[in-house]
């Protein structure tokens, strides 16, 4: 069995964040003020967002991104146009972490002192 490499994918910065989408068709990678999206099999870059986001999150059906800062902001987008779904939501500290549940339906977000569960059709 062989295997195949793609990349490397270039960024201005250090990468901060990095994750697949369900399907591993895209990837996110998170880099200084600046979001991206790559083709995973090309390695071709999809978009760029300007966003400084510390944790990134694919909903279960790859059909939404939510980002959070350090900030304490939470923002749910459309991957593919960009489309703002929700956001931002603000924490009092900055987020830790985030994570959809596995519907989809609900998108949990964490800092230091708070915890936040957005459930309902805005997801």
């Amino acid at each position: 069995m062989g295997s195949r490499v793609v990349g490397p994918l270039k960024h201005p910065d250090t990468v901060r964040w990095i994750q697949f989408s369900p399907d591993a068709s895209t990837l996110v990678t998170s880099c200084g003020d600046h979001v991206y999206l790559w083709n995973a099999n090309t390695g071709k870059q999809v978009s760029k967002q300007k966003s400084q986001y510390s944790h990134l999150t694919f909903s279960p059906d790859g059909t939404r991104l939510a980002g959070a800062t350090i900030m304490g902001n939470v923002k749910i987008w459309d991957p593919v146009t960009g489309q703002d779904i929700e956001g931002p939501r603000e924490h009092v500290n900055d987020v830790t972490s985030l994570c959809f549940s596995p519907n989809g339906t609900t998108l949990a977000s964490a800092s230091s002192s708070t915890i936040h569960i957005c459930m309902g059709d805005i997801l």
